[in-house]
């Protein structure tokens, strides 16, 4: 996304393996009996063959932790949201932007369509994952009914949270 402040995500990506994360996911809960973890990574479910090994170890090893995570909409489907909920998944955070597709593309964001974003965050609902979503006002091109329109789609997805910025450049994007 032109917008984004995440400079990691232009051209390289560092993963760790699923090994990596579970090593230290049981050293939290053997050392400090951790209840739940939350996985600061935008993307987390970009990878959905490393975010499903995650997932199953975490099961295998009867880890018995709830977590959370961010992602995109479009990196998700419900098999997989099955998996991850039996895991402990239970809060997630999207960012959908804006409901203006054409704003959207605008500054280089594909995003999940429309009825799609409302699929996966209903099935979330259902499963008992808390969501939350990510909106920004004033993209380039935005305008007061564009705003005003975003306001209402997220009224209609009726997350448990629902956060609004305003859209300030940083330098270099």
């Amino acid at each position: 996304c032109d917008y984004c402040p995440y400079k990691a995500y232009y051209g390289f990506l560092r993963k760790r393996s699923s090994d990596s994360v579970i090593k230290e996911l049981e050293y939290l809960k053997n050392k400090f009996n951790i209840k739940a973890v939350q996985f600061r990574d935008p993307i987390f479910t970009a990878d959905k063959n490393r975010v499903l090994d995650i997932a199953q170890k975490i099961i295998e090893r009867k880890m018995n932790i709830e977590w959370g995570c961010e992602t995109h909409l479009s990196y998700l489907d419900k098999d997989l949201i099955d998996v991850l909920y039996k895991s402990g998944l239970r809060a997630m955070g999207v960012g959908i932007e804006s409901a203006d597709i054409n704003v959207l593309e605008n500054v280089h964001r594909s995003s999940a369509c429309l009825d799609m974003q409302k699929e996966m965050i209903k099935y979330c609902h259902k499963k008992g994952i808390n969501i939350s979503t990510f909106y920004i006002l004033g993209l380039p091109k935005d305008t007061k009914q564009g705003i005003e329109n975003t306001i209402k789609y997220a009224q209609k997805l009726n997350t448990l949270v629902a956060q609004f910025m305003i859209c300030t450049p940083f330098p270099g994007t």
